[in-house]
């Protein structure tokens, strides 16, 4: 039995979205939950539509009207008076027992997690009608001048809260009908109770359905008629009266998950950055702001990253109610392009320190407490994205925690010796990026998500939070950091991707790292890197030829097609570029695009830096020009090019046998061809001996 039960609260809690799935007070009946409409998990809402459902599988939607704004990470929604949004729960007259004689039978609690932004509008009404303003309907609990106030039909406020209460703060509320009566509270605490008759000439109406709106108004009988202003995150209803002993423990089991202070989503799917300017909005409820400096630029590519460029403005500053937290975790997605002197983010004088490769807490003292050089390097820190979650103490840092990928790393002192008076959180001011000290120890890196929790998560809500992130990037290859493995998997990922530069990486390339590729995202279907540009004789010898300019020396499209531009090779990365799987295909042009050459099948074993002239086994697809196969080594031979000394060793890449003439070779540096021998008249069509261009691609 217990095996079973343990399965069941596994999969329940990896299905939430970001928030953890809170363990569910056992003094509280399961059987009399008979819905939870919880905005955290995607088995509830996913994002798109007007139906919401109950997550514990009773089929009770709830409706969605004027499209309030769903923000899929935490998980809420958010309802805009201006924009009359509103959500109605489905109709629990099955779960309510109607009237009897002049008083109600049933009894209820409604539980919501909601977060005020104004001090006026309806939170929860009562009806009986999917028209909010058809039949009875009536406001239960209401934002009056920052008070809540509640009620059930037909009477106006019963109970009013003893102060006002905060807005942009998350906030349990929960209200209970017993027939008579009705108690109401506040994050756990009982705020009054209230008892009295539900009756009048409407109670015959009560008979027939008994509906929910939430942030809904009519401006009749509907409190103020005002519509709510709030974010929602949670509700559940329950055919029973819970006892205070039962909200407080409901609210001490869902309050953690409300404990992110602060969270900044560069994603465009998450309603954080709007796309420009300097303001960076917090979307954990808070309300706060982030603040950009002129170093700091957003890219839309992978969903959305912010970029820091290293210099002394690339940071981003940011605060956050920090209350009596003596702990605090941080989440992010980040990718480094460097880890020497450099700081991910910190306050005053307590930071997340890179140097010399290494990765931990600094408490200004030249210290490091963290992972080695040589852990890091075995993770793959280095450009790639990684997920981090950061557990900082205040005090001591030996107490802190570093997550790599949801896993609990090893931490030693790595130099220096830490201050603990400066080892605090500075009131929540930090930075990003950059010591907030100065604006030393600049960063060079893209972030995604940058996350900070009051206090230390759990290892399964790190393993959780993982999991359910790491969807996020997407390899578009227009940044370094969303990098592909070539212009062929970027136009199969991306078919309206065009002509242009992008960033590809292979782990048997460049050492790793990303680099810079020209793709052609048109001809004959697009999803070609170019890997050879030769538009000179005087650059080249046997060694450079299959690496030369790897870097990409070219900033414009115009230069790819410039007689007058460099030359470039990438020749010795293209075994690794080529879709080898079922075979591949090159492509070869020579004076203008799209001429003298054509588009080539080869064998999926063929090497592009094979020493064999006997490599034949080629399909050509398509011909650009006139020209005609010939035997006699003067053009195009059916052959794939290959890597050797031909033509009194000053050709070094050629399609010819290696014997005799030498036409059709590609790369040389024999000065009287520009940019090397191409075809000769005895090819049988066109001749084209210097095109003054060869560009050579692979797909």
């Amino acid at each position: 039995m217990k095996y079973y039960f343990w399965i069941f609260f596994l999969f329940s809690y990896l299905v939430k979205a970001q928030f953890f799935a809170p363990a569910y007070p056992n003094s509280i009946s399961k059987n009399n939950l008979i819905v939870n409409y919880d905005f955290a998990n995607p088995t509830s809402y996913a994002g798109a539509g007007t139906s919401v459902a109950s997550t514990n599988g009773i089929n009770l939607p709830a409706t969605l009207s004027n499209s309030p704004v769903f923000y899929k990470d935490p998980g809420y929604l958010k309802f805009n008076a201006a924009n009359a949004h509103y959500m109605m729960m489905g109709d629990l007259k099955n779960y309510y027992p109607p009237v009897s004689s002049s008083s109600r039978s049933g009894v209820f609690t409604i539980s919501l997690w909601f977060n005020p932004t104004a001090a006026n509008g309806v939170v929860l009404s009562d009806l009986n009608s999917t028209t909010i303003s058809g039949g009875y309907h009536t406001s239960d609990i209401e934002m009056v001048g920052g008070y809540l106030k509640f009620s059930v039909w037909p009477k106006t406020t019963l109970i009013t809260s003893a102060s006002t209460v905060s807005l942009n703060t998350w906030h349990h509320v929960v209200l209970t009908y017993t027939g008579n009566s009705i108690v109401a509270y506040l994050d756990g605490a009982l705020i009054n109770s209230a008892t009295y008759n539900r009756d009048g000439p409407a109670m015959a109406s009560l008979t027939s359905s008994q509906y929910f709106a939430l942030a809904a108004t009519e401006s009749t009988h509907m409190g103020s008629g005002a519509y709510g202003n709030f974010l929602l995150a949670d509700v559940k209803w329950y055919a029973t009266s819970l006892s205070a002993a039962e909200v407080n423990q409901l609210y001490l089991d869902e309050a953690p998950e409300y404990d992110l202070v602060l969270m900044l989503d560069a994603s465009k799917n998450y309603l954080s950055y709007p796309g420009s300017g300097t303001t960076w909005n917090d979307i954990s409820g808070n309300a706060k702001t982030a603040t950009n400096a002129a170093g700091v630029s957003y890219s839309t590519s992978g969903n959305g990253i912010m970029y820091y460029n290293g210099t002394s403005t690339g940071y981003t500053d940011f605060n956050f109610n920090l209350g009596s937290a003596t702990t605090l975790s941080f989440e992010m997605w980040v990718y480094p392009t460097t880890l020497t002197n450099s700081m991910f983010f910190g306050f005053n004088l307590y930071d997340v320190y890179a140097n010399s490769g290494s990765l931990g807490f600094n408490s200004s003292m030249g210290d490091n407490y963290g992972i080695t050089a040589a852990q890091v390097s075995s993770l793959g820190l280095l450009n790639n994205w990684n997920h981090y979650v950061f557990v900082m103490n205040s005090g001591s840092y030996l107490q802190n925690k570093i997550y790599i990928n949801g896993v609990k790393q090893t931490l030693t002192q790595i130099q220096g010796s830490q201050n603990t008076s400066t080892v605090n959180f500075n009131g929540g001011v930090g930075r990003i990026a950059c010591w907030i000290f100065n604006n030393n120890f600049m960063q060079n890196m893209y972030l995604s998500k940058f996350k900070v929790y009051r206090r230390e998560l759990t290892q399964n809500e790190i393993t959780s939070k993982y999991n359910n992130s790491t969807l996020t990037f997407i390899p578009d290859g227009l940044t370094p950091a969303t990098a592909s493995t070539s212009a062929y998997q970027i136009k199969q990922d991306y078919p309206s991707s065009t002509d242009g530069f992008y960033w590809i990486k292979n782990a048997n390339i460049n050492g790793g790292a990303p680099f810079k590729i020209y793709a052609d995202m048109t001809t004959d279907g697009g999803g070609w890197t170019l890997i050879l540009k030769n538009s000179s004789n005087s650059v080249w010898s046997y060694a450079n030829t299959i690496a030369y300019n790897t870097s990409n020396p070219f900033s414009t499209a115009a230069e790819i097609t410039s007689t007058s531009s460099s030359s470039y090779s990438i020749i010795g990365w293209a075994d690794y570029i080529k879709k080898s799987s079922s075979g591949f295909q090159y492509m070869i042009e020579a004076g203008t695009r799209g001429n003298y050459g054509g588009i080539w099948t080869a064998n999926a074993a063929y090497s592009f830096v094979s020493n064999s002239n006997a490599n034949s086994n080629i399909t050509l697809n398509t011909k650009f020009g006139t020209w005609n196969y010939v035997a006699s080594n003067n053009g195009m031979a059916p052959r794939m090019p290959w890597y050797g000394y031909v033509g009194s060793n000053t050709g070094y890449y050629t399609l010819s046998d290696g014997t005799g003439n030498w036409w059709g070779t590609m790369i040389s540096n024999n000065q009287y061809y520009s940019p090397s021998p191409w075809i000769s008249d005895a090819g049988g069509g066109a001749a084209n001996a210097n095109p003054g261009i060869i560009w050579y691609w692979v797909r």
